[in-house]
């Protein structure tokens, strides 16, 4: 009977097998950047996607918290999460962070301004003609402080696009994608009869993850990202994803 019993136990899915190990556990604190990365919007986590993939490939799954950029940037600094992004890099942020190995995605800065508004600008004197949006936490404010441009705050790019449209700046400088994404969600598609871009690129936008140099496994995570974003990209997977972002 005993033997019976011990059988049927066997046989049943679950019992005297072995425990299941859970994947590692990656935080990242982001914040509001349409279509890249949003709270809210389901269609609008096009990075976070690729981010979650590219980890996906190492077996590490993902969690994303929300916060104002700032705090998001803190958090990272901090060793509270495991790192932020999409950051464009520079001299200071390679002293203060892990930057990961390649970029998650290219995109291009530009200024945005009224099809009414006779805006132009050639260099940097050119741009002290105008007063500017910035957006809080934006590292265009340093910028224009340093060439002593005029400008701005706000707490997003939707309010800076409502200022601009209510002509109370003369230009706004943000990523191509993200611009056109936002203006449209607020607007619609006729938008671009009285809101447009400047042909000229301001910049080059490189968007990395900052890894926190205050975690023991900031190095490791950096390395584990470049692996899958590589095989994500040999897959074939990457391009399908960042298809969607050529819409805006």
């Amino acid at each position: 009977m005993k033997v019976r019993v011990l059988l049927l136990l066997l046989l049943l899915p679950g019992v005297l097998s072995a425990p299941t190990l859970a994947n590692e556990l990656v935080k990242f604190a982001i914040g509001e950047y349409p279509p890249y990365t949003s709270p809210n919007e389901p269609d609008a986590k096009l990075l976070e996607h690729l981010v979650t993939a590219a980890f996906k490939q190492q077996s590490i799954d993902v969690e994303y918290g929300y916060y104002p950029w700032k705090r998001s940037f803190a958090m990272t600094k901090s060793g509270e999460v495991d790192g932020t992004f999409p950051w464009p890099t520079d001299t200071e942020r390679e002293r203060e962070f892990i930057i990961s190995e390649s970029p998650v995605f290219v995109d291009q800065g530009v200024y945005w301004h009224l099809r009414s508004t006779s805006f132009d600008w050639n260099n940097i004197e050119d741009l002290k003609n105008y007063t500017f949006g910035v957006s809080v936490g934006y590292r265009i404010e340093k910028f224009y402080l340093k060439h002593g441009i005029k400008y701005d705050m706000e707490v997003s790019d939707e309010s800076n696009f409502k200022k601009l449209l209510a002509g109370r700046i003369d230009a706004y400088r943000t990523s191509r994608i993200v611009g056109a994404y936002t203006l449209n969600k607020l607007f619609g598609a006729n938008i671009e009869s009285n809101v447009i871009s400047h042909p000229r690129v301001a910049e080059i936008l490189d968007f990395y993850i900052l890894f926190s140099k205050r975690t023991p496994r900031g190095e490791r995570l950096s390395k584990e990202f470049s692996t899958g974003l590589k095989k994500l990209k040999e897959s074939g997977e990457y391009q399908k994803i960042v298809q969607k972002l050529q819409q805006y």
